[in-house]
C-alpha cells in the first residue's frame, strides 16, 4: 500500500517541471480530464471558474512546487492593495499602497530570478533553494500581469478593482499562460472571467487547430532542428566550419520563433477550448521591414507591457527633450527587456544591441522615408535585409549561454562560405535542410492562407476534424519520439 501511494504521489502530486515537455502524455490527460468536466458544467459560471482555479493552482504547483507560495503572496498583496488604492481618499494614500504593491512584486522577482547573480549571496541562496523560492518557473509573467493590473488601477485606466479574490487569482494563475505567457492585460482578460457562457463549438474547433499547429511548430520544426544540428553547434562551436556558422545564423531565428510561437499557439488553443481569448504574441516577425517593425510583431504582449509601463510614461515625462527623450526611453526599455529575460550579460547585451539599432532607426527615419502599403523602395528593401541579418546575429547571442560561445560562432561566420562544405552539409543534414526550408516557406505564406485553412478545418464535421487531427498527431509523434525538448521561454 505505501508503494502504491508513493507511486501515485510521484506521478500526480510531486513537482514535475517536465510536465510541459512536448509532447507530454500526462499534460494531455490532465487537460482532457478537466476539459470534460468543464464542458459538463459549462452553463454554470461559478462552477467553471472554480474548476479552472483549482486546476490552475494544481497545475502550477506541479511545475513550481513550493514556489506557488510566491504566486499566492503576490495575489493577496495586490488584490488588497488594489482595494486600498480605489478606496483611498488622498493621493498620498493611493501612492503608498501602489508603492507597497510594486515593492512586494519586484522583491519576490528579484529573490527568485536575480539573487543567484549577486556575489556573496550564497547563504541566502541556500535558504531560498531549500524553500523553493529561487528560479521559480513563470514568476516573470505573473509578476508583470499583477503589476500591470495595479498600475492600470492607480492611473485610472481601470475604474474599479476586481472584487472577487478567486477571480483575480485565476487571472494570475490561468494555466495555459502562467509559465510563458502571453501576458494578458487585466482590462482585457478579467471581463472574460465574468461572462456567463463563453464556451462555443467555434472556439473549440479553433482551439484544437491552434493546439495542433503549436505542437507541429514545436516538435516537427523547432525541436528537430535543435536536436539534429543547432544544439551541437552551441555546445561545441570550435568543431564547426565558417559555412556551418553561416547556416546557423539563418537557422537560429526560425528555431527560436517556432519554439516560442509553438508554445503560444498551444496556450491560445487551450484557452479557446475553455472559452477564453488570449492575445497572440507573433505576427510573422521576419517579414518586418525594420527592427522597429520586428518589435511590433515579436513577443507582442511583453512589448505591450513595456510600452504601457516603461516607455510611454518615461518618454512622456521627458517630452521636453524631444529626440533625446525618445532615445533614453528606448535604452531603458530594452535594457529592462534584456534584464527581464535573465540576470545574464548575454541578455543585457542583447537588449542594448536592439536599443542601439532602434535608435539608429529613429535618427534615420526621414532619410529612409515612409513605407506605403505594398510599396517599398530598393533602399527600404535593403534596410529590411540588413535588419534581418542584425536580428539573426542577435538571436545567435540570445541562444548562447555565454558571450564567449556567441563570439566563437561569430568568428566562424566571418570565415566565409565554402560551396564544397555546404554540399557536404546538405548530404549529412538533408532532413534538417528540408525542415528549415519548410519553416521559412510556412512563415512567409500569406496570413489569408492560414485563415482559409483554419476556416476549412472549423467547417468540417467533428468526425472529419478528429480524422485530420489524428493524422497530424501521428506525423508529429514520429518526430517527437526522438526530439522532445522543453520550451525555450520556460527559462524566463
Amino acid at each position: 500500500m505505501p508503494a502504491f501511494f508513493d507511486g501515485f504521489y510521484n506521478a500526480w502530486l510531486s513537482k514535475s517541471p517536465n510536465l510541459l515537455m512536448a509532447p507530454s502524455v500526462q499534460f494531455v490527460l490532465l487537460v482532457t480530464g478537466v476539459y470534460l468536466l468543464y464542458v459538463l458544467f459549462y452553463k454554470s459560471s461559478t462552477v467553471k471558474r472554480n474548476l479552472l482555479l483549482v486546476f490552475s493552482l494544481y497545475f502550477y504547483y506541479r511545475l513550481a512546487g513550493t514556489g506557488i507560495l510566491a504566486l499566492l503572496v503576490i495575489a493577496i498583496v495586490d488584490y488588497l492593495s488594489a482595494q486600498k488604492i480605489h478606496a483611498s481618499p488622498t493621493i498620498a494614500g493611493r501612492r503608498f499602497w501602489y508603492v507597497l504593491s510594486i515593492t512586494v512584486c519586484l522583491s519576490l522577482l528579484f529573490i527568485s530570478k536575480y539573487l543567484p547573480a549577486i556575489p556573496g549571496a550564497d547563504m541566502f541562496l541556500t535558504v531560498g533553494r531549500a524553500y523553493g523560492w529561487v528560479s521559480i518557473i513563470g514568476i516573470s509573467y505573473y509578476v508583470f500581469k499583477s503589476i500591470g493590473y495595479v498600475t492600470d488601477l492607480y492611473r485610472g485606466v481601470i475604474e474599479k478593482p476586481e472584487e472577487n479574490f478567486p477571480v483575480y487569482l485565476l487571472y494570475l494563475s490561468f494555466f495555459p499562460s502562467i509559465v510563458a505567457g502571453p501576458i494578458a492585460r487585466a482590462r482585457e482578460f478579467l471581463p472574460q472571467l465574468h461572462e456567463p457562457e463563453s464556451f462555443t463549438q467555434a472556439k473549440a474547433s479553433e482551439g484544437f487547430w491552434l493546439i495542433a499547429s503549436g505542437i507541429f511548430k514545436k516538435v516537427v520544426i523547432a525541436d528537430f532542428i535543435a536536436v539534429n544540428f543547432l544544439d551541437k553547434v552551441f555546445e561545441s562551436p570550435q568543431y564547426f566550419s565558417g559555412t556551418e556558422g553561416l547556416i546557423t545564423l539563418f537557422i537560429v531565428p526560425m528555431q527560436v520563433f517556432y519554439d516560442f510561437s509553438g508554445y503560444t499557439d498551444i496556450a491560445l488553443g487551450v484557452a479557446l477550448l475553455f472559452g477564453f481569448t488570449l492575445k497572440n504574441n507573433f505576427n510573422q516577425p521576419f517579414r518586418s521591414l525594420s527592427v522597429t517593425d520586428f518589435w511590433r510583431r515579436w513577443h507582442i504582449t511583453l512589448l505591450d507591457w513595456l510600452y504601457d509601463n516603461v516607455y510611454n510614461p518615461l518618454t512622456f515625462s521627458l517630452r521636453s527633450l524631444r529626440t533625446a527623450g525618445i532615445i533614453i526611453g528606448i535604452i531603458v526599455t530594452f535594457f529592462l527587456s534584456g534584464l527581464w529575460h535573465g540576470a545574464s550579460v548575454v541578455f543585457i547585451v542583447w537588449g542594448l544591441l536592439h536599443a542601439c539599432w532602434l535608435i539608429l532607426e529613429v535618427l534615420t527615419k526621414r532619410l529612409r522615408g515612409p513605407v506605403a502599403p505594398g510599396k517599398t523602395s530598393f533602399g527600404q528593401k535593403l534596410w529590411a535585409a540588413l535588419s534581418f541579418l542584425f536580428i539573426a546575429a542577435t538571436f545567435v547571442l540570445f541562444k548562447s549561454t555565454t558571450l564567449d560561445i556567441a563570439l566563437q560562432i561569430g568568428s566562424k561566420i566571418l570565415q566565409g562560405f565554402s560551396l564544397n562544405t555546404f554540399q557536404k552539409w546538405m548530404t549529412e543534414y538533408a532532413a534538417v535542410g528540408i525542415v528549415i526550408v519548410l519553416g521559412y516557406v510556412l512563415h512567409f505564406l500569406p496570413n489569408a492562407w492560414y485563415g482559409k485553412a483554419k476556416n476549412y478545418f472549423a467547417g468540417r464535421s467533428w468526425y472529419m476534424q478528429a480524422t485530420i487531427l489524428a493524422v497530424l498527431f501521428y506525423i508529429i509523434y514520429q518526430f517527437g519520439a526522438v526530439s522532445a525538448k522543453p520550451f525555450i521561454y520556460l527559462e524566463f
